[in-house]
């Protein structure tokens, strides 16, 4: 983003921004899920898609989520905390 500078050395530090969405934008937000047979949550990672790519991110925008769990049996004696970047 061009709206602050960069500093100098990166620190790394994240930020939240918190909204709120009104009970009207949140039922024509459902409505196009259903429309769609998409999820709430469909719908918010395609307009967060969207809003990266309007705001310069390219045209293809991979949202990601970190997963960890071990399911399999094998790995119940490593030591160590496995992580990986789930594509959504």
């Amino acid at each position: 983003p061009l709206d602050r500078p960069r500093p100098a050395v990166p620190d790394h530090r994240g930020g939240v921004v918190a909204t709120r969405l009104d009970p009207a934008a949140h039922a024509r937000l459902a409505g196009l899920a259903d429309a769609h047979g998409a999820s709430m949550l469909m719908v918010i990672q395609a307009a967060l898609a969207l809003a990266l790519r309007a705001a310069g991110c390219g045209e293809r925008v991979a949202v990601g989520t970190p997963v960890a769990g071990r399911d399999d049996e094998a790995l119940g004696a490593l030591v160590g905390f496995f992580v990986n970047t789930l594509v959504l």
